[in-house]
């Protein structure tokens, strides 16, 4: 038996407009999955940032309580920076005191920041080759306070450092 077909019926496709709109369809929702999940994101890597500069400030308040030194950190557009205060001893009392970068510690060696983070502090230093926060051996520590955010998070996280050695983490909304 053969059959037989309707000349008159024939396969329809899609339109072009038909594909039109569900390609706009499609990018509205892409667009808005993008969004919700591009902003928390940024927070995540706000969160992660501003923890793993808290764990190292602790650290390096803990060995510098346990080396009986002077432990430092500087910051820079790139990172921060550790240091070590290296005065004149009874063995050599014409060594000049200095902050030597602890280069090949691999904990306390310098940290780079990712790109899209800023990182903001006070006080800052005036001179370059000293550190903006300075650990002593005593349990104490200068006064701060370190903002980290980033250009699209209105979400600030900030470490306020004191001088009895207690470091804080404070949430912070940015100002419109």
């Amino acid at each position: 038996m053969i059959a037989i077909t309707h000349p008159l019926k024939r396969c329809r496709g899609f339109t072009l407009i038909e594909i039109l709109v569900v390609l706009v369809i499609a990018s509205i929702i892409a667009t808005f999955a993008t969004v919700a999940v591009t902003g928390p994101m940024h927070n995540r890597r706000i969160a992660m940032t501003t923890e793993r500069l808290q764990m190292l400030l602790a650290f390096a308040k803990q060995q510098a309580i346990l080396q009986s030194t002077v432990l430092g950190v500087s910051f820079n557009t790139k990172g921060y920076t550790f240091y070590q205060y290296q005065g004149s001893s009874p063995f050599n009392p014409q060594r000049p005191p200095q902050w030597v970068k602890l280069k090949t510690d691999p904990i306390l060696g310098f940290q780079s920041k990712p790109s899209a983070i800023n990182i903001t502090y006070q006080p800052s230093s005036n001179d370059p080759s000293e550190p903006t926060i300075i650990f002593y051996d005593s349990a104490e520590q200068t006064p701060f306070f370190i903002n980290v955010t980033t250009q699209r998070s209105k979400k600030i996280l900030q470490l306020q450092g004191r001088r009895n050695g207690t470091i804080t983490l404070n949430q912070l909304e940015k100002s419109p």
